[in-house]
């Protein structure tokens, strides 16, 4: 409302409000590990772990709608149905996929069998974003794909002696690259502001 009173343009006071309000992941995670309970500092990271992909987004359709000077509600909520479903479709038949290899990888013990992952990750990312949907939302379905591979496949009734969960290497190495392209993301999205 402050910037909209100022700038009286939805558009531009809606950007500046995306890029200054989203949670950043990084900070979230180093915050929660020092205070609250368990149940808490989860509710927490998965709250921002939700919420960046979709700053994200938001932020790239309305910068397309001011460069494009279509303000349309249509053309805006088409664009992140658009984007959001084929980031999500496309990241959770890829995770599905992946998360049987990625077990196999690890039980026949190869070296960093984890940067495997996270270049499945980033062909993904390239591969969404060259078919006009959303790399973030995808990488994120994937993410949260693998990592719950257990349950899921448990839920789905699929029975298999082999067990689908990722090992702490995996893990450690997850949230070291969430850290470093959280903070080369927004490093990237100042400098083109």
């Amino acid at each position: 409302f402050i910037t909209y009173f100022l700038l009286n343009n939805l558009l531009v006071s809606g950007l500046l409000s995306l890029t200054v309000a989203g949670l950043s992941l990084s900070v979230v995670s180093s915050f929660s590990r020092r205070s609250g309970t368990e149940k808490a500092r989860n509710l927490v990271e998965l709250e921002a772990t939700v919420e960046e992909p979709l700053t994200i987004i938001f932020v790239l359709v309305l910068v397309g709608a001011i460069i494009l000077n279509n303000t349309s509600i249509s053309f805006v909520s088409g664009r992140v149905i658009s984007e959001f479903s084929i980031g999500a479709v496309i990241g959770a038949l890829i995770g599905m996929a992946w998360v049987p290899m990625m077990s196999y990888l690890q039980r026949k013990r190869y070296d960093y069998s984890y940067v495997a992952s996270l270049a499945i990750a980033f062909l993904l990312y390239v591969f969404i974003g060259a078919i006009n949907g959303s790399g973030p939302i995808s990488v994120l379905v994937f993410g949260i794909i693998i990592a719950n591979g257990e349950n899921i496949f448990r839920s789905l009734k699929y029975r298999h002696s082999v067990s689908f969960n990722i090992n702490k290497e995996s893990k450690s190495f997850n949230e070291l690259v969430t850290f470093l392209t959280t903070s080369f993301f927004f490093v990237y999205f100042g400098a083109l502001v």
